[in-house]
């Protein structure tokens, strides 16, 4: 009796292991319509995105470009974005809290500007990166893999989606590029990672990342001056 009590205790625990960590295949429609319904749900809530974008010197590794964008957002009518980018040993910021019809701006730290958008001279400022590479060599071999796992993030248990590019340049080098993002068992997405470079060795050119935090409690937009 003991004995069979033991075995279907070790026959359940390998069971639930085995689903937790079994990874499967997903089709493009799948992984893409899972991103799509989740992301829908991001504007329902108070909240917090952090965006880190970095790019890489493949030769040693090194830093070259990092930036940081966090948004928040308290409904109905407060937001406020902090763009922070660093090249080298130079940090630039560019902070921006928009109140009703109030926007409040400030570069680094430096003092604060108001404007009242009803009076139609309202100011903004902007930030936009990309890489981009191309090859005219048809000598190429593209792979790509769709997957998903049951897993673990912060302590939530999620679905982990990966999308796996590989391009293989005959003779020459293959180069990488991944896309994942976590969605806990709500629906909502939590994080979405994205990075690519070369394989063989595996050398990282680009990495992104963005973090999702709904309804955080020390969230709080407030005017900087009167």
């Amino acid at each position: 009796m003991l004995k069979n009590r033991v075995l279907w205790l070790f026959l359940t625990v390998s069971c639930c292991f085995n689903v937790f960590g079994q990874q499967r295949e997903v089709t493009p429609l799948q992984f893409y319509q899972a991103e799509a319904e989740a992301l829908k749900k991001v504007d329902g809530f108070n909240q917090r995105i952090t965006y880190k974008t970095e790019y890489f010197n493949t030769s040693d590794g090194s830093s070259q470009n990092s930036y940081t964008l966090i948004s928040e957002k308290i409904f109905p009518d407060k937001t406020r974005s902090l763009l922070i980018h660093t090249s080298g040993n130079v940090t630039k910021k560019k902070e921006e809290i928009r109140i009703g019809y109030f926007l409040y701006q400030r570069i680094d730290d430096g003092k604060w500007t108001k404007t009242d958008l009803r009076k139609g001279n309202g100011v903004g400022y902007g930030n936009g990166v990309g890489d981009g590479d191309g090859d005219g060599s048809r000598n190429i071999k593209i792979t790509n893999k769709f997957t998903a796992i049951e897993s673990d993030l912060n302590g939530q248990s999620v679905t982990l989606y990966e999308k796996l590019t590989t391009v293989e340049y005959t003779n020459l080098y293959t180069t990488f590029s991944s896309e994942k993002f976590w969605i806990n068992k709500e629906g909502l997405i939590l994080k979405k990672e994205s990075k690519s470079g070369y394989l063989n060795p595996e050398k990282i050119g680009f990495q992104s990342t963005t973090e999702y935090e709904y309804n955080p409690k020390d969230l709080k937009i407030k005017a900087p001056i009167k």
